[in-house]
């Protein structure tokens, strides 16, 4: 059930120990199967169980209903951030002013967050090389950054 068990998986079926390369549906006679290739070259064919292909009374209507109260849900959660982050920035600046300390400015904050985004990227480039699975352009572009940025 979607609604009462949404964390969970509605099956688990264990297939083969190898890693999964394809998987490919196919419907035969009022059944449906699934094919399942494994990274040595085996392939499994299962009977996707009725339940799983069929949609109960109802089910239609009552997943849109769940995914409409999951969005509004969403929005209000969206909302409600926005409205603590403006209450703290009214409350850090009303404090400020009666303690006398003036903020920095944000360029000092913006030029400290430029500095690790740089340092994350960097260290997630060589990270993807070491393993990898970095793209040519992903391989070219810190060198385009570093030379429009001067260094």
């Amino acid at each position: 059930d979607l609604l009462d068990r949404s964390h969970e998986p509605s099956m688990t079926v264990n297939i083969t120990s190898a890693a999964i390369t394809s998987m490919r549906f196919h419907a035969y006679q009022q059944k449906q199967f699934l094919a399942v290739g494994d990274d040595q070259g085996t392939v499994h064919v299962m009977e996707v169980p009725r339940n799983l292909r069929r949609a109960a009374s109802n089910e239609k209507s009552i997943t849109t209903h769940f995914f409409e109260r999951e969005a509004k849900r969403v929005a209000y959660v969206a909302r409600r951030a926005s409205m603590r982050s403006e209450q703290a920035t009214a409350e850090s600046g009303e404090s400020q002013t009666e303690s006398g300390v003036t903020e920095a400015g944000p360029t000092a904050d913006t030029a400290a967050d430029d500095e690790l985004e740089k340092a994350f990227r960097k260290m997630e480039m060589q990270f993807k090389q070491d393993m990898g699975i970095a793209d040519a352009i992903e391989t070219d572009a810190p060198a385009e950054e570093e030379a429009e940025n001067g260094a």
